[in-house]
């Protein structure tokens, strides 16, 4: 199964310009949002969903759609006012579990990524 998680940057917005929300200025576009939020639900619902995969025991990997997004818009009748942010692959895994050729490039130590006290 694929699954294309969306984002629809105008409900947040629309929500935030609200009586309730109004004094926080994010009402006023996209553009008066810092970290744009819409993209970080979609995430970690995302990876809610990748995490929940593994647990049922099945395979799952996310991967972007890139110069993929007007044909797969068309395809499926997405809206210009929504985002797909990518894909998740949903399936039975086959066995042969073959790590990513990023792998070889190794991580970075914890005392480049994990600061104390400070940057």
């Amino acid at each position: 199964m694929l699954v294309i998680p969306c984002a629809r940057p105008g409900h947040y917005v629309e929500r935030y310009a609200e009586p309730d929300k109004a004094r926080t200025g994010l009402g006023a576009g996209t553009d008066a949002w810092p970290v744009p939020y819409w993209f970080v639900d979609s995430g970690m619902a995302t990876m809610a969903m990748l995490l929940q995969a593994v647990d049922e025991g099945l395979g799952a990997c996310f991967f972007g759609i890139f110069e993929h997004e007007p044909a797969v818009r068309v395809a499926l009748g997405i809206p210009d006012d929504v985002a797909p942010v990518g894909t998740i692959a949903l399936g039975r895994p086959d066995g042969d579990d073959r790590p990513s050729r990023s792998t070889r490039r190794g991580r970075r130590s914890l005392d480049e990524i994990v600061h104390r006290g400070g940057w």
